[in-house]
């Protein structure tokens, strides 16, 4: 059973869908086959994440808060990239990167702690 909504895998007893939240249409027959097919598309749900902690990462270390939230890459990316703004313009660049890193591992992090599908790359 798929939401109506955005496409997501549901559970047969589903209510709500938990990517985008639309109420599900609760079908009147029962499919055993579709119902353990729905359990094994299911993606797991996320676990909860540290707001605080994620921005306070990304402060002391750029890029290490996106790390914290699973976007591995993009933080690795963003810590060499500040260290190269920051050689290339004196410390300026680094600094507004830095600040824009914090605020997007503020918004990451409240994104994942509200079920929503969050990408590898994806910011703010």
């Amino acid at each position: 059973m798929k939401c109506e909504n955005c496409g997501n895998q549901l559970f047969i007893d589903d209510r709500f869908c938990s990517r985008c939240g639309a109420k599900v249409k609760q079908s009147s027959t029962y499919n055993h086959d579709q119902h353990q097919q729905t359990v094994v598309d299911q993606n797991p749900p996320r676990e909860k994440k540290s707001v605080a902690l994620a921005v306070i990462l990304s402060l002391i270390i750029v890029g290490v808060g996106q790390i914290y939230l699973g976007q591995v890459l993009k933080g690795l990316v963003l810590l060499i990239s500040s260290l190269l703004i920051g050689f290339v313009t004196v410390g300026l660049g680094a600094f507004v990167l830095w600040i824009l890193v914090a605020i997007d591992a503020y918004k990451i992090a409240n994104k994942i702690n509200e079920g929503r599908t969050v990408d590898e790359w994806e910011f703010f």
